[in-house]
């Protein structure tokens, strides 16, 4: 029902409602509010925990994280200097192992951390800190890329990688 101006009657029904709003409306927005934020900090939070590169807006593969921990090591690779990690990758595709934390780790809230295992022939000069002629170097990256610290140890044979998650 409208009145003489057009303007809808308020009945009680309405009313109650209006009054309500005007009570709990204020709280009401607040409270979507943060439900939205959280919802989204959850969500950002939940992508990082899996490997999700934000400033690149995507997940690295794993041929990508084996080429990047590779240039961190390829002084000490038996690699002419214009031989390509990529060939060196193809012509050796047991050489690398990507091991990537099991989802939603809680420790992956705090770093998301990828090992890398890379097992190489190591240049002469190389040989004599080891000993060994062959090197499994492990590199641990970031999601995107970066890197974490690295450790290895020599061998006298060329070892397989171990399995390829954790």
């Amino acid at each position: 029902m409208k009145d003489i101006r057009g303007v809808p009657k308020i009945n009680e029904k309405n009313a109650s409602f209006l009054f309500w709003l005007q009570k709990k409306g204020r709280l009401l927005l607040i409270s979507i509010f943060i439900l939205l934020f959280f919802g989204f900090i959850s969500w950002r939070g939940y992508l990082s925990t899996n490997g999700y590169c934000h400033p690149q807006s995507r997940y690295l593969t794993d041929k990508e994280y084996i080429l990047i921990a590779m240039s961190y090591v390829r002084s000490e690779m038996a690699l002419s200097d214009t031989d390509l990690l990529e060939s060196y990758l193809q012509y050796h595709p047991e050489c690398c192992a990507v091991r990537r934390p099991p989802a939603l780790a809680l420790g992956n809230l705090i770093d998301y951390v990828i090992e890398v295992e890379l097992n190489f022939a190591q240049k002469p000069a190389a040989i004599t800190f080891s000993n060994e002629p062959y090197y499994t170097q492990y590199v641990e990256l970031t999601a995107c890329g970066g890197r974490g610290r690295m450790y290895g140890e020599g061998s006298s044979t060329l070892k397989k990688p171990r399995a390829l998650h954790y």
